[in-house]
């Protein structure tokens, strides 16, 4: 009875140990798929941002306005993939308990796109004269702003108002892998989170939907609905 009992504990240890074996395996192979699968769209997000310089520098150099509109729908396009890439890369980040590195590698190249997006902002305000807002939101963990998730609602809030009046980069303050954010840190002088830089002007602290729409409804040359 008792050598019964014993193979009985001994199979059911090693049944758990497989299950816990494969597990961990799965989830090898679910991160690395993540992983993959982001790095796909950064990659083509390069590309992508690439083909936009070189319009724009067209553009510059032939000086035709005509082309605008067409450039103008094909930065929104691309800038709306990076914000769905955006959401994955936080969403799996979340659940990743494995391949941190690689994780922090793609963060680094989306911190990167995101600076690019944001420069190509500029240059299609200057020569498209498109009328939209760019704000800068540098956030920190909740553990070091106990504001940051409550500005990262009102902001998300303000981007389904406005939609492609506003467009919205959120860089974490804390993350040192990509040296751009201290960068842009320095510049706009930030000091604490959450801190907004709206139009190149800077302002610290949390700010709700009303002080947002007051400081940027009168820069936009045509207002929106959402600034009557």
């Amino acid at each position: 009875m008792q050598r019964e009992m014993k193979g009985k504990y001994l199979l059911a240890g090693f049944i758990t140990a497989l299950i816990f074996i494969l597990g961990m395996l799965l989830g090898l192979v679910i991160e690395g798929k993540r992983a993959d699968y982001i790095q796909n769209q950064g990659e083509a997000q390069k590309l992508d941002f690439i083909s936009l310089q070189i319009q724009y520098q067209l553009i510059s150099e032939l000086s035709q306005q005509k082309n605008c509109p067409a450039v103008s729908a094909t930065f929104d396009s691309y800038l709306k993939e990076l914000m769905k890439t955006e959401e994955r890369l936080i969403e799996y980040e979340k659940d990743a308990t494995l391949n941190k590195k690689d994780f922090n590698v793609l963060k680094k190249e989306y911190v990167q796109a995101q600076v690019n997006y944001w420069m190509l902002a500029q240059k299609t305000k200057e020569i498209c004269k498109n009328d939209f807002i760019t704000i800068l939101y540098f956030y920190a963990p909740t553990e070091h702003c106990s504001d940051c998730d409550n500005q990262g609602f009102v902001l998300t809030y303000l981007k389904q108002k406005l939609q492609d009046k506003i467009l919205i980069f959120s860089f974490d303050s804390t993350f040192e892998d990509e040296p751009l954010i201290d960068m842009l840190i320095k510049t706009y002088n930030i000091s604490e989170y959450p801190s907004l830089v709206i139009e190149e002007n800077s302002t610290a602290g949390f700010h709700d939907s009303d002080a947002i729409m007051a400081k940027i409804c009168p820069l936009y040359w045509e207002k929106p609905e959402a600034c009557a």
